[in-house]
């Protein structure tokens, strides 16, 4: 999930700024995070991968599995 906001992010405030600077919505839509809060959902990411890949590692060690 976090992957995708990421890849997504750009499309996510430009909807949002639209929402924004449309007068007839009355809808107040959240703030888009930072570049500095990007950059460290991206470092969150990157830890959280690692973590993945070594539980998949430790389950698989259970299970025969073909690679």
């Amino acid at each position: 999930m976090v992957n995708r906001f990421i890849v997504l992010a750009d499309y996510v405030g430009k909807v949002l700024l639209q929402i924004k600077l449309d007068k007839s919505s009355k809808a107040k839509p959240p703030n888009m995070i930072t570049g500095d809060e990007l950059d460290s959902i991206i470092e969150i990411r990157d830890i959280l991968s690692s973590l993945w890949r070594v539980t998949q590692e430790v389950c698989s060690e259970k299970n025969v599995i073909i690679k």
